[in-house]
């Protein structure tokens, strides 16, 4: 027979282990979000800034008879027409729904683990096995339903965790956040 406390060592090895790696995929999803968005801002800037610039060029353009103004106005009024036509179906706002919604979704796994690890002295082999099983396949369902992340991300999301400590207060940090009375 074996060790009980051998098995439940690894055991809380592997839910320790399984935790991380939902921690790291839920801030990495929000790497992402936070990277679409950027660039979905940069890109209506940069859109309201052209199509300003070939307005104004046309316009001016027609009315001083400046063949440089038409041609800026028609080249910004080109490139005006390429942005629209890669924002039009929308694939930033996508990417960023895709991904909030898998760190939506993560969150409640990350968030049992974490009560599973603070609960797992007081609970049955069985009751832990099971529970860390479920956990396991709900991973599993939303790795399969969501894009996945990839290396850049997971870089800022290795930064994020282990350098700036992101997904956790520092001692007292969350007390204070508590209503005082």
């Amino acid at each position: 027979m074996p060790d009980m406390t051998v098995i439940r060592s690894l055991l809380l090895t592997q839910i320790k282990d399984s935790h991380g790696k939902v921690m790291y995929t839920y801030t990495a999803h929000h790497k992402i979000v936070d990277r679409a968005k950027k660039c979905k801002t940069i890109l209506d800037w940069i859109e309201i800034v052209i199509t300003s610039i070939s307005a104004v060029g046309l316009l001016g353009g027609f009315i001083t008879n400046e063949t440089s103004l038409k041609l800026l106005g028609g080249l910004s009024s080109a490139i005006s027409l390429a942005i629209t036509l890669y924002t039009k179906n929308d694939t930033l706002q996508i990417i960023i729904k895709d991904h909030t919604d898998a760190a939506n979704d993560l969150w409640l796994i990350r968030e049992k683990y974490q009560s599973l690890i603070t609960d797992f002295d007081g609970m049955e082999t069985a009751q832990i096995q099971a529970t860390r099983t479920e956990l396991m396949y709900a991973f599993d369902q939303v790795n399969r339903k969501y894009p996945g992340t990839d290396p850049r991300s997971y870089k800022k999301a290795k930064k994020a965790l282990k350098e700036d400590e992101e997904q956790y207060f520092a001692p007292g940090e969350a007390d204070k956040l508590l209503p005082h009375s």
